[in-house]
């Protein structure tokens, strides 16, 4: 990995960009209580196509500094990725909280998206007052319970992600979640659906527990730019790690079709 100085210490990310910088540059951002390692699976499929960045967010995995209040407070990240590859223009996605900041970005910086992917989120991500004190009061349940919800499919190699999950979310803690959720239920783009000009990309699991699919489609019906909807059958929430070879073919012919 590598890393930016920053005010709140070091930005931790991966990349593959150095020797495919005529590739287009597509920023990936995780979800809540994750880190970098949501796109493992993702990462070997895409990387031959597509530059790809993807941040450790400011308080978590390696990173240092402490998760924002609001999803818009992990702008300055991606301005300083952007600006260390000298990126006028890119692609930008993310998973469930990750989905949600590439939207929020897309709609405050349509002249520098080109295209905009969202994997299981949506235009709001709200959270039952219940999981709010599960995390506080029993964090090891919260665990426990997050990862029940999240997975639909129990293949070998889902069960082997299961376990990254459930290390990922151990690693960063009941702070980092509760603070990434509080974000999430603060979280809502409705009422600026029409300021994202650019292409999106919406991936959604069918069986999604935690951003359910009718969710999903009432937001991409309300879309007024240029939209492609992948629906992943027999998936849950963790399409990264559950659906790898149908998200990254889609992925990237959404890509080079802007692109080309």
């Amino acid at each position: 990995m590598s890393w930016l100085l920053t005010e709140q210490g070091k930005l931790f990310y991966r990349s593959n960009a150095d020797s495919l910088e005529k590739n287009p540059f597509l920023i990936l951002i995780h979800g809540a209580g994750g880190d970098s390692r949501i796109w493992n699976a993702l990462f070997p499929l895409l990387k031959e196509d597509i530059s790809l960045i993807i941040p450790d967010l400011p308080g978590h995995g390696k990173s240092e500094g402490i998760p924002a209040e609001r999803l818009d407070g992990y702008f300055e990240a991606i301005e300083l990725l952007s600006e260390e590859f000298k990126l006028n223009k890119f692609y930008i996605g993310g998973h469930s909280m990750g989905g949600a900041i590439s939207l929020l970005y897309a709609a405050a910086h349509s002249e520098r998206v080109m295209g905009t992917i969202v994997i299981a989120s949506s235009s709001s991500l709200p959270v039952n007052p219940m999981i709010f004190q599960l995390v506080k009061e029993n964090f090891p349940m919260m665990v426990k319970t997050s990862l029940q919800f999240s997975f639909e499919r129990e293949d070998e190699d889902v069960k082997f992600y299961r376990g990254l999950t459930e290390e990922m979310l151990k690693k960063n803690g009941p702070d980092v979640l509760y603070k990434d959720m509080k974000a999430c239920n603060e979280y809502s783009i409705k009422e600026k659906v029409s300021e994202i000009n650019s292409p999106v990309l919406i991936i959604a699991g069918e069986r999604d527990k935690l951003v359910p699919y009718d969710n999903v489609t009432d937001f991409y019906s309300r879309l007024t730019t240029k939209k492609e909807l992948l629906t992943i059958e027999r998936c849950g929430h963790m399409i990264p790690f559950e659906a790898p070879e149908e998200s990254s073919k889609t992925v990237i012919s959404f890509v080079k079709s802007l692109s080309a």
